[in-house]
């Protein structure tokens, strides 16, 4: 079967091209019939479910012909009008279907085992390879009123009428070194609500270079993924989506991809989808959150993101991945020394860049110096709250010389130096807490 092509800005027709050859050596005289079939893509499908209208949302007959007389060993392509319905297979991957209906050479049927079916019988043939064009001003997918990235949306599960766990395998061609799409690409799954609450409930699941990014999201990290022990009930199917967003920093020559994603049960292939992923030429762009910063327990910092000169949104995430805020200026109030992720994303193609930059917060400061400039004494109004010592010290500021030394007890605020014996001109007033100078402040004495 051909590549499928259709305008999804609106119902159209599409034509599925079907080659039928007859591999005897006797010539055969017509009259069987041969029927075609779409189902939404799916690592786990049977026959005649997803396939024969029963729910027409996810599949149904394409069309179905008799065959005309073939000689031995002669071939002919037979051409199906397939009217597409962009909303109901918008985001989806689809696979297509021609099976030969004869008494002759029956199909040996395989419930819940298409896969095998399919291997077995010489009168089936499926395509089920989807080609995801990403292109600028292409439009990403919305379902449900939530915006992806581009991708493909598929069906995995179970097949079979008794209770087996899946398992589902994430790569790039076998014969493929290097990370392939995996180090050019950020690849996450969003798990429908139906696979989400399977995923949590499947108390022997084993991930393998997969990590839970969020709620319902994986990230996909490794160029062979594993996802093992999925507790799917008999016939139980549920849908994902896998979004590719390209890293705007790893542009190079390598327009085109190809992936795989495989669904196991017993360590026996139950179903694939198998597509290509292309993407366009296009310059390369790089994030940055700005320097990083100290600040005092209590104040605040604001982040600035240096733009793109193109069209992006910009979102920052804390330490555990939240979002804490979008646009190129945001301001954080950390407790504690922390790490702001910043994420850029081209509106036109929604390539990605990150940067990061650190808060560092200390939590021990000298809070005034009175009075300044001093003459015999000196008090001094600090935070040493939580160090296990502390020392308040006053060096030269020409040469860096410490001529006074001072412990005080951290868990005070207040401490008075005595500067009588000291020659006027400038200095500085340390603060050192559990050895490490934690605060200066300029002192001039008269």
């Amino acid at each position: 079967m051909d590549e499928i092509h259709y305008d999804d800005g609106s119902d159209s027709t599409a034509f599925v091209y079907v080659k039928v050859r007859n591999k005897s050596c006797v010539n055969y005289g017509g009259g069987d019939s041969i029927g075609v079939y779409w189902s939404k893509a799916s690592t786990a499908s049977s026959w005649p479910q997803n396939w024969n209208g029963s729910n027409p949302s996810i599949g149904n007959q394409i069309g179905k012909i008799s065959l005309p007389p073939l000689n031995a060993g002669e071939d002919t392509i037979f051409e199906f009008a397939w009217t597409i319905a962009p909303d109901t297979l918008q985001s989806w991957g689809t696979c297509i279907m021609a099976r030969i209906t004869s008494s002759n050479d029956p199909i040996t049927a395989y419930p819940s085992d298409l896969a095998l079916e399919i291997r077995e019988n010489n009168n089936i043939a499926l395509r089920n390879v989807h080609v995801l064009r990403i292109n600028p001003g292409k439009s990403p997918p919305v379902i449900n009123e939530v915006e992806y990235p581009y991708g493909i949306q598929i069906y995995s599960g179970n097949p079979k009428e008794n209770n087996l766990p899946i398992d589902l395998y994430f790569d790039i061609p076998p014969n493929q070194t290097g990370e392939g799409l995996v180090g050019d690409a950020e690849l996450r799954i969003f798990l429908s609500d139906e696979f989400w609450q399977v995923f949590q409930e499947s108390e022997e699941k084993i991930l393998e270079g997969l990590e839970v990014l969020e709620e319902k999201v994986l990230l996909i990290n490794s160029p062979r993924a594993r996802l093992y022990n999925l507790d799917f009930g008999p016939e139980q199917r549920a849908s994902y989506f896998f979004g590719v967003n390209f890293l705007a920093e790893q542009v190079d020559s390598n327009y085109y991809y190809r992936y795989h994603i495989t669904e196991y049960q017993e360590g026996d292939i139950t179903g694939s989808m198998n597509f290509n992923i292309q993407r366009e030429a296009r310059n390369p762009f790089s994030a940055d959150a700005g320097p990083d910063q100290y600040i005092f327990e209590g104040e605040s910092a604001d982040l600035t993101a240096t733009g793109i000169n193109e069209s992006a949104d910009y979102f920052w995430y804390d330490n555990q991945g939240n979002l804490v805020g979008e646009g190129q200026n945001i301001t954080v109030n950390p407790l504690a020394t922390s790490t702001y992720t910043l994420e850029v994303t081209a509106n036109i193609d929604l390539y990605k860049a990150y940067d990061e930059a650190t808060i560092f917060v200390n939590p021990y400061q000298i809070e005034s110096l009175s009075p300044n400039p001093a003459n015999q004494s000196c008090q001094v109004i600090y935070d040493a709250d939580g160090a296990t010592t502390a020392q308040l010290l006053i060096t030269k500021v020409a040469t860096g010389t410490t001529i006074y030394s001072q412990n005080i007890p951290p868990q005070q605020t207040q401490s008075t130096l005595n500067t009588s014996n000291i020659s006027a001109g400038n200095y500085l007033v340390l603060l050192v807490c559990d050895g490490i100078v934690a605060h200066a402040v300029n002192l001039q004495i008269q």
